[in-house]
């Protein structure tokens, strides 16, 4: 597994420290196939450290996989441990990579203290908040971008 932490300075003032963006991409992350890449991204606002502050981590091997996603359990704890309210922003999570999460904790055996750890945190689907604004579903993240 590789782990990197990038700094992007910059200055925001109307964004908390207490929301922790995340992502998570895959590509062939079946049971059955053994190759296997995959990305769990995280990016949070730090004004100590003057800017945003995203942490990659990746895999290329299907063995790594429980590694991954126990290291994701851990940064999501140190987090939820080091904010008063802290909170977890997706664009579609709800739907798709939290459900994966969680079924990899259930397959690793990973439930638990450290496994409760991203239901412990206040979650923000930006696509649902999307639609509950305009009453439109038909919105993908590229097409914000």
């Amino acid at each position: 597994m590789q782990i990197q932490e990038i700094t992007r300075p910059v200055r925001l003032s109307n964004v908390p420290e207490d929301a922790l963006g995340f992502d998570l991409e895959m590509a062939n992350s079946f049971r059955s196939s053994a190759p296997v890449i995959c990305m769990i991204g995280t990016e949070r606002y730090d004004a100590q450290r003057g800017g945003c502050v995203a942490t990659i981590a990746s895999i290329t091997r299907r063995d790594e996989e429980r590694g991954l996603i126990g290291w994701f359990l851990e940064h999501l704890t140190r987090f939820r441990d080091s904010h008063r309210r802290p909170k977890l922003v997706t664009f579609s999570g709800t739907a798709n990579d939290i459900p994966w999460v969680r079924e990899r904790i259930e397959r690793y055996g990973l439930a638990g203290p450290g496994g409760e750890a991203i239901d412990r945190l206040e979650h923000l689907d930006l696509r649902v908040a999307f639609h509950k604004r305009t009453q439109n579903d038909q919105i993908s993240l590229k097409k914000l971008e």
